[in-house]
């Protein structure tokens, strides 16, 4: 399946998550996906943390079933 992101996300950011994503399980990644958007990203235009995280999650499991 192909994700088309919401947001725009940096792609080391991406391919480090994809990477991590196959060694660890989905609630680690999303806790570590979590402190990332808290930590490093800035909000703009009525953007919520909420949306942020999920808009990567679904990237980074665009093509793995292990998030649904």
């Amino acid at each position: 399946m192909t994700y088309k992101p919401k947001f725009h996300w940096d792609k080391e950011t991406v391919e480090a998550y994809k990477f991590d994503a196959k060694y660890q399980s989905y609630a680690d990644c999303k806790h570590d996906v979590e402190f990332f958007v808290m930590s490093c990203c800035q909000l703009e235009d009525g953007e919520t943390e909420e949306e942020l995280v999920q808009d990567l999650l679904n990237l980074i499991y665009s093509d793995d079933d292990r998030a649904n």
